[in-house]
């Protein structure tokens, strides 16, 4: 049916060209003058083209655009050219597109009176070639519509048919293709790809067709240039091709055949020739190919792999060039490689998979053989590679089967040295003397290695290694046999091998430093389990070479020190023997050995804390269960013994332990064994100390300390608690420790027992390694003191403390909590937040508060922030309050129901009875001297046996006053004294105190480093009648003076002197002067006088009491 509707389409054009001869000539001729300006259109022809094609073939129809006449020169005649060729079928669908075709007339048919075309060309039409799933080729218009490929198809049954002169399509001889859209579809093997501006040449030859094409392929983002020409032989329906290409992957040929299939791992940009004879069925007669490539990757693909059970070699191969010749005969199934040779570049590494997991440097590589594809042999004649320092030359026969893959191989590298063995060695071959080389030879060289390998890989029992043998001569090595052995050197020898035994014969060898008569070597069971060597060893020489034989894992004597062979001096006589399993870790149950050294004159540098060891004497011991070392040596100046255990085998209960015994005359000393105490020695702790030291150390790193101090002639000092212990009585204190590495991870017990003393905790440190968590003190007894609580460090270097208990001792410190710093510098300066909760604290030695609970913040030596709770010991309840008022002050607040008890408990003022106290000052922090500042308030009071105030009414002969002060009380309604208190003097004035029997006031200065006084004031007899007639306008002013207090009979008087026993003197004559004159009377008096503080210094010899009003 389709050839039919060919046929019917080309005699129709045949017709119509015929037709149009006549008119077409006229045409020609009028309009000639009219072609070398340009084409000119024939448009009113276009309807009789469209109509007259249509009746070709009823089911489709003809549209085009326009119908020009050009001239493209003399060389060609004129040109018919059609716009925009459309073939139309059912439904309108396109069948074919052609933007625009020509016609070249045949001079030759025109002089035979026909009009018929010479050349065909289609410009720009879009193409598509479709590879069916059965096999078959497609070549037709990229269209929706169907039948698109017989328009192409009858062009090339007419360039096949025999030439007939009354024939018109006889006279074409050429079709071209001009700037095709072309598309490739394979649907076998669901891949596309285009050639954009496609040009193709189709030539009518005597034997068939003959073709040029050029295209530039893209498959995906990969573009190749392609030129190919190629003949069509009709008679043997074979096509011979040569493709020349440039920037071309060798996976798109392997396409072309199944048996190619190995060229689609070649990603390398490729330029070259192939050539290769197809039959019309598709089968390949024969494939040339020379070709060289450039940087990319060599990978034999999965598919190959797979079938020959090589999947792991489906690995990258990055090349740098590749040049490649040979030919492959379908017939055979042989592909004969005449020359390969690819270059990897400085850095080219192969990896050999499992079971070798090896990568291997691989600069070059030559090779000379063949494939067959029949048997899947591969022979290679010559192989070569350039290994990056080695040589390897070997023949090869590589054989696969259904199950896996047999090879022989024989050949001989060149070149190797030490460096080589662990990048060159597969690990796969002789194992376990590849590992025990690796890790022992540090120097040499190995001019030649012989060997002969026959092996089987196979899918179901992996690779097996059927044969290996060879022999290798060995130049200037250096080996450490053993790794607690020191390195032999420059040795000499011949090394024989195979899969069961190393055996290596050494004819020269040194060993620095270390004398030895002979050590030969011999491994066995290199294809067991376990591989065995026997060693016997006679040394003599200096301590630190010797040392390197058990400075190791299995023995790590100086490691265990915290030192190293080269830091170790001294000599030794020793006698080694050991049969060891070749492992690549040997521990003491690996090693059966025996071990005895004698140790003289040892010394080791910077061992502890920059001090060494010197003058040692030691003895060694070692074997498989352990190793002891004992002796005497100099630490620093320190004598110590010394001995060490370390346990080899596993199950011991410890790996090992140190003891260390010394008797220490200064404490200062022992920073030489590695203890700091600072800053607590010289001021907190001197003398002498015996010390014992043991450290247990268990495996990966953990480990016990325990230490033990007799403080029997040490001297010991808290002055923070008033707490000290002499030289000369009991004292004992013990710490363990448990450690990881060199790092404390707890302290599960320490205890201090010295004279009344009594300390007992733990300790606990962060698990995250950053140091020191929480301390806990199960038991702080001494004096009165019996208190548990805990100390944990803060991230800013401070402390929080809690405690608690039935009772606590202040009376040593209590002073200074009321002070702005402190007397004494501990030299700590440590910045505290206590919280407390007590049931009884005791102030002094009688005194003592109930019930306290509160918290205290301290820093830069004095408080910052106090707020306590609590009861007096009458049960009246109290509170203190300290806290920060503006930039550089704090305020300070005391407030109580009971003024006397408090200030009796604060061993401030005995005297008093009842009252209410209310304390206000603010500390001045901006200023040097921290100036106290505030007032004092005390109501409803009474005062008891008052022995100043007694002498003072004394003076005055106030009797009953006297008598009340000296029996049940003199009570007081108010008592306001404002203060400044600085660098020990408490400054007042202002001081006022009222009663109904008695009021006074009070100026001056109290010295309370020195405990004097100098003040004065106005005492009032009867304060209640008598300041009572100072309220009278003008009158009171005049009989009682200006000054606030005072009253119509009022006596002025002065205290100077020591603050026990201060000398009074009253003015009698003041007390019968009116108020206003007054003053008068003490114009030539004293006034306060600081040298009073000097006068009454050296009246002084007790304890400072007063001290306690300098602040907080």
């Amino acid at each position: 049916m389709k050839n039919s509707v060919i046929k019917r389409v080309i005699r129709g054009v045949t017709h119509l060209l015929g037709g149009l001869g006549t008119g077409l000539a006229i045409i020609m001729v009028v309009s000639a003058w009219k072609l070398s300006s340009g084409p000119i259109s024939l448009a009113f022809l276009s309807p009789y083209f469209e109509s007259t094609l249509a009746t070709f073939h009823k089911s489709s129809r003809i549209r085009l655009d326009d119908t020009i006449l050009t001239w493209a020169g003399w060389e060609r005649t004129l040109d018919i050219r059609v716009i925009n060729v459309r073939v139309l079928g059912e439904g309108d669908a396109m069948i074919a597109s052609v933007p625009e075709l020509s016609l070249s007339l045949s001079a030759k048919a025109l002089f035979n009176g026909m009009i018929a075309p010479k050349s065909i060309e289609m410009f720009r039409p879009n193409l598509k070639v479709i590879r069916h799933s059965d096999g078959s080729l497609e070549v037709g218009f990229n269209t929706e519509g169907a039948n698109s490929d017989q328009f192409l198809q009858q062009m090339f049954a007419i360039l096949l048919q025999k030439p007939n002169v009354s024939h018109p399509m006889s006279y074409l001889s050429r079709v071209s293709i001009i700037d095709a859209d072309l598309e490739v579809v394979d649907q076998n093997l669901k891949i596309s790809w285009s050639a954009p501006n496609a040009q193709i040449k189709l030539l009518r030859g005597t034997s068939g067709i003959t073709s040029e094409v050029t295209m530039d392929v893209l498959a995906g983002d990969t573009k190749a240039n392609i030129s190919m020409q190629g003949e069509y032989l009709e008679a043997e329906r074979r096509f011979d091709i040569g493709v020349d290409f440039y920037q071309v992957k060798p996976s798109a040929f392997a396409r072309l055949s199944p048996e190619l299939s190995a060229l689609a791992g070649f990603e390398v940009p490729l330029q070259g020739t192939l050539t290769f004879s197809m039959l019309g069925d598709g089968a390949i007669e024969s494939f040339g190919f020379d070709v060289a490539g450039s940087k990319g990757a060599v990978t034999l693909p999965i598919n190959t792999a797979k079938k020959f059970g090589l999947t792991q070699f489906s690995r990258r191969l990055d090349v740098e060039a590749i040049d490649f010749r040979g030919r492959y005969e379908g017939r055979l199934k042989k592909i004969e490689i005449s020359s390969l040779e690819l270059e990897f570049g400085a850095l080219g590494k192969v990896y050999l998979p499992h079971p070798f997991d090896h990568e291997i440097p691989l600069k070059a590589l030559k090779a000379r053989g063949r494939y067959f594809g029949v048997g899947s042999q591969l022979q290679l004649d010559t192989l070569e590679l350039d290994l990056d320092g080695p040589h390897l030359s070997m023949a090869l026969n590589l054989v696969a089967d259904e199950v896996g893959v047999s090879l022989g191989a024989n050949g001989v590298v060149r070149d190797v040295n030490k460096d080589h063995f662990s990048t060159h060695w597969p690990k796969s071959i002789a194992k376990k003397t590849r590992k025990w080389v690796i890790k022992h030879v540090s120097q040499g060289s190995v001019p030649e290695v012989r060997t002969a390998i026959q092996a089987r890989y196979s899918r179901d029992t992996g690779f097996e290694l059927l044969a290996f043998n060879g022999e290798m001569d060995i130049r200037g090595a250096e080996v450490s046999f053993l790794s607690f052995m020191p390195k032999v050197n420059n040795i000499m020898a011949t090394a024989r091998f195979n899969k069961k035994k190393f055996d290596v014969f050494i004819t020269q060898a040194q060993m620095r430093g270390i004398s030895t008569r002979k050590c030969v070597i011999s491994f066995r069971g290199l294809d067991e389990v376990d591989t065995y060597a026997n060693m016997d060893l006679f040394v003599r020489g200096p301590l630190k070479n010797a040392f390197s034989l058990i400075d190791q894992q299995s023995l790590g004597f100086v490691s265990a020190l915290g030192a190293s062979p080269e830091q170790v001096n001294g000599s030794t006589n020793a006698h080694i023997k050991l049969n060891f399993l070749v492992a690549d870790n040997l521990s003491a149950d690996d090693i059966d050995f025996n071990i005895s050294a004698g140790m003289q004159d040892v010394s080791i540098d910077n061992i502890i804390s920059g001090q060494g060891f010197h003058n040692g004497r030691f003895f060694l011991k070692a074997s498989k269960q352990g190793l002891n070392v004992n002796g005497d040596v100099k630490v620093g100046d320190i004598p110590v013994s010394l001995e060490v255990w370390h346990n080899f085998s596993a199950g011991s209960p410890y790996r090992g332990r140190y003891k260390v015994v010394s008797k220490i005359d200064d404490v200062k000393s022992l920073n030489h064994l590695g203890m700091e105490f600072q800053p607590l020695l010289g001021n907190l702790i001197e003398g002498g100390v015996a010390v014992e030291i043991q450290l247990t150390t268990h495996d990966v790193g953990k480990g016990q300390v325990q230490v033990e101090f007799d403080l029997d002639e040490t001297v010991l000092r808290v002055p923070a608690i008033g707490w000290s212990k002499k030289a000369g009585s009991a004292g004992i204190a013990h710490v363990n420790l448990e450690i990881d590495d060199t790092r404390i991870v707890n302290i599960p017990k320490f205890s201090l027992a010295a004279g009344d003393m009594k300390i007992n905790g733990s300790a606990n440190y962060a698990e995250d390694g950053t140091g020191l968590d929480r301390v806990n003190i199960n038991q702080i007894s001494f004096k009165r003191t019996d208190l548990a609580g805990v100390v944990i460090p803060g991230n800013d270097g401070g402390w929080t403390v809690s405690f608690h208990g039935p009772s606590l001792d202040l009376e040593p410190s209590f002073e200074d909590l009321f002070k702005a710093s402190p007397d004494v510098d501990d030299g700590l300066n440590l910045k505290l937040s206590l919280s407390a909760n007590v049931d009884k604290i005791w102030t002094g030695q009688k005194h003592f508060l109930r019930q306290i609970t509160g918290t205290l913040n301290r820093a830069d030596d004095r408080w910052h922030g106090i707020n306590v709770d609590g009861s007096l010991s009458s049960g009246e309840k109290f509170n203190v309050l300290l806290r920060p008022s503006g930039k550089g002050k704090r305020w300070v607040k005391i407030k109580t129901t009971d003024a006397g008890n408090m200030l009796r408990t604060l061993d401030v003022y005995d005297t008093m009875i009842g009252g209410t106290l209310d304390v206000e000052a603010t500390f001045d922090d901006t200023v040097d001297d921290n100036p106290l500042a505030g007032e004092v308030l005390i109501r409803d009071y009474s005062l008891v046996d008052a022995p100043t105030l007694t002498q003072l009414v004394g003076e005055m002969t106030l009797a009953r006053l006297k008598e009340a002060l000296q029996g049940d009380g003199l009570a007081f309604s108010k008592f306001n004294a404002p203060f400044i208190m600085r660098k020990g003097v408490v400054d007042i004035k202002d001081v006022k105190a009222t009663g109904l029997s008695l009021g006074y006031t009070a100026k001056g200065k109290i010295y309370t480093h020195t405990e004097i006084i100098d003040i004065e004031g106005t005492v009032v007899p009867i304060y209640a009648l008598n300041s009572a007639l100072g309220n009278i306008p003008f009158i009171g002013t005049l009989l009682t003076g200006t000054e606030d207090g005072s009253g119509i009979f009022a006596a002025t008087y002065k205290m100077k002197g020591p603050l026990e026993d201060p000398e009074v003197k009253v003015n009698p004559l003041s007390a019968l002067a009116p108020g206003i004159l007054r003053n008068l009377f003490g114009l030539f008096s004293d006034r306060p006088n600081p040298s009073s503080e000097i006068e009454g210094a050296n009246e002084i010899d007790r304890k400072k009491k007063i001290n306690k009003t300098k602040g907080l």
